[in-house]
């Protein structure tokens, strides 16, 4: 099965990073990170044909945790995943 997630920054502070995250633009969620504490935040699940898609929110949280783990906490303004 192939996947394809685009993820957009929306908001980062000192304390945290938010994106928008889906398979195209038109249908999004949002997720977030807590840098101090490093824990993800489902703040607006994505929901595609009335189902929640837990599948994508657990892809687009690996992403972010590698991401501040690589790049030391510096978040870029687009993240892509596709395998």
């Amino acid at each position: 099965m192939a996947i394809f997630i685009q993820m957009k920054k929306v908001y980062e502070d000192n304390e945290a990073v938010i994106y928008e995250y889906g398979i195209d633009e038109s249908v999004t969620g949002k997720i977030g990170y807590e840098k101090s504490s490093k824990q993800i935040l489902d703040i607006e699940p994505l929901i595609i044909n009335g189902e929640k898609k837990d599948f994508l929110f657990h892809k687009s949280a690996q992403k972010l945790v590698v991401t501040a783990h690589e790049k030391n906490n510096t978040f870029p303004d687009k993240l892509i995943i596709a395998s």
